[in-house]
């Protein structure tokens, strides 16, 4: 083993640097830097990222709110799915700050442009459920943090029309309420909308995303509510009436806000949560051989931990809210979940329901879905697991030595921290199948990291207390000790005893199109 003095330079990941290469000229927030997708705005991704760090960087949020407010829709179209309030899920230009794109980035344009009702000069695709909830609870949460004299300032939409961050704000609030109208459940859904559309219209867009226990997946003609988005919708309206207070609104309208909040809150325990598993349904289908009823994607899932962070829980009675966070903990820092690099997307028992390492399913752990983990043990004045999965997150990181989006971690536990693709000859001790290698320069990995390396912590949270404390103490007890590894001989250790693995990309794409041809059709 070499002493520390011969070790050489280890390449810890910079989040600063990440994101500096993904602001644009206006200040707002890329998603990634890939190669193809490196000058394309994505709601959802700028939103979540802004979220991150809404505490310390104020005016980061307000340039991907106004960023995002001047492309809001105004009307009804269908092969944009643009509707009126509704904030967009890409959009992309031709030049950048007077400079033509680079080649591939021009490709994907082009071919997304043709699909979705743009031009040669560009595109903007409304295709998302979640984007709009996202956008009002980012302005919802800058306000109660940093005042709400913002919402005055106006924003120069690219219609021409001029309004104001307020009006920007109280459109998507609408939205939210138009669509929680329309639904027969009173929930926010999507559904398919045509060919060429976004068919999963939530962060886990992948054809696996949501599969039922029996391994079927969900009914993709049908809607489908995913349970973290009505945790969205739920603080945007709720936290409406707090943010607005000193404005001069119509009564029916903030009325509106408030009586659908309540209304979506219970209705989303009532739907989802399962009692017999002591833990919240991943999301909500309709099935066709049973009159397209509701039922529950019940498979066990992470998607539960985002309601961690949303007041839905919060503003309950405290015996009510307590009975939902420890289901929700318990079954997350059980070993079928929790890994050394953080919790799965779905359960390790639940592998063989898809035959491939699906990128949101048993074997992928997401740097972006733990962070919003973290945010949400904070907030419920869990300081000690959040300090816990915080470590988990920064090995994953120090060890990999970049901000993957997502690692593999197979079903006995065992992390691929340097993720590359299969060749015929190479020597590994493990070959995954899997559609996609883990990409980095994504903006919610850097922002999340960053927000751990600044210990940053929401400002409205519940404090520790005796039940805190004991909950902590009980889960923890679960697994093994977790340290964070600092040293660069520590690291270096760690690497010299990491499995080989490799990502079969054919082979992973094949399994797929077996399991699932209506998706690849």
């Amino acid at each position: 083993m070499a002493s520390p003095e011969q070790l050489p330079d280890m390449n810890f990941p910079s989040s600063i640097r990440d994101i500096e290469r993904l602001i644009t000229p206006e200040g707002s927030l890329y998603a990634s830097s890939g190669e193809g997708y490196q000058y394309m705005l994505f709601g959802r991704d700028s939103l979540e990222a802004a979220d991150d760090l809404v505490e310390v960087e104020p005016q980061l949020s307000l340039r991907v709110i106004d960023s995002l407010a001047r492309l809001q829709g105004t009307q009804y179209n269908e092969q944009t799915a643009e509707e009126f309030g509704k904030i967009p899920h890409q959009h992309m230009q031709l030049h950048v700050d007077g400079v033509k794109i680079p080649e591939a980035a021009e490709e994907q344009l082009h071919k997304l442009s043709r699909k979705w009702g743009g031009t040669d000069e560009g595109f903007t695709y409304y295709g998302s459920l979640d984007a709009t909830p996202l956008f009002a609870r980012l302005i919802a949460r800058h306000g109660l943090i940093h005042g709400p004299d913002f919402l005055r300032q106006e924003v120069e939409h690219t219609s021409g029309e001029t309004i104001s961050r307020l009006e920007s704000y109280r459109r998507a609030l609408h939205w939210i309420c138009d669509h929680l109208e329309s639904s027969e459940l009173s929930l926010l859904e999507f559904r398919r909308l045509g060919e060429d559309h976004i068919i999963i219209q939530s962060w886990r867009d992948s054809g696996s995303s949501y599969v039922h226990e029996d391994g079927t997946q969900v009914n993709l003609d049908g809607f489908i509510a995913p349970i973290e988005v009505q945790g969205y919708g739920y603080d945007a309206l709720s936290l409406s009436s707090r943010l607005l207070a000193d404005f001069d609104l119509p009564t029916e309208e903030t009325d509106r806000w408030v009586e659908h909040a309540r209304q979506l809150q219970q209705t989303t325990l009532n739907a989802y949560w399962m009692e017999d598993k002591n833990a919240f349904a991943m999301a909500l289908d309709r099935d066709p051989g049973n009159n397209w009823r509701e039922r529950r994607v019940s498979t066990p899932s992470s998607s539960q931990a985002a309601l961690l962070d949303s007041r839905l829980l919060i503003d309950l009675s405290e015996a009510e809210r307590k009975q939902y966070v420890e289901g929700i903990i318990n079954q997350l820092y059980d070993p079928d979940f929790m890994t050394e690099i953080g919790v799965r997307c779905r359960a390790a028992s639940a592998a063989e329901l898809v035959p491939f390492a699906d990128y949101h399913g048993s074997w992928a752990v997401w740097t972006k879905e733990n962070y919003d983990f973290i945010k949400g043990l904070r907030r419920q004045g869990l300081q000690g697991l959040a300090d816990d999965v915080s470590i988990r997150l920064l090995n994953m990181a120090n060890i990999s030595g970049e901000n993957y989006e997502f690692l593999y971690v197979n079903p006995e536990g065992e992390v691929d921290y340097m993720p590359k693709p299969y060749a015929p000859g190479m020597e590994v001790d493990e070959v995954i199948p899997a559609t996609n290698v883990p990409e980095t320069g994504q903006a919610w990995t850097a922002s999340a990291l960053l927000a751990i390396k600044r210990q940053l912590e929401p400002r409205n949270k519940l404090e520790s207390d005796d039940w805190s404390k004991s909950l902590e103490t009980a889960v923890l007890a679960k697994l093994p000790p977790n340290e964070l590894l600092q040293s660069q001989q520590e690291i270096h250790e760690k690497r010299q005893s990491l499995k080989r693995f490799a990502i079969d990309i054919d082979a992973g794409i094949e399994a797929d199109k077996s399991w699932n041809p209506d998706w690849w059709h």
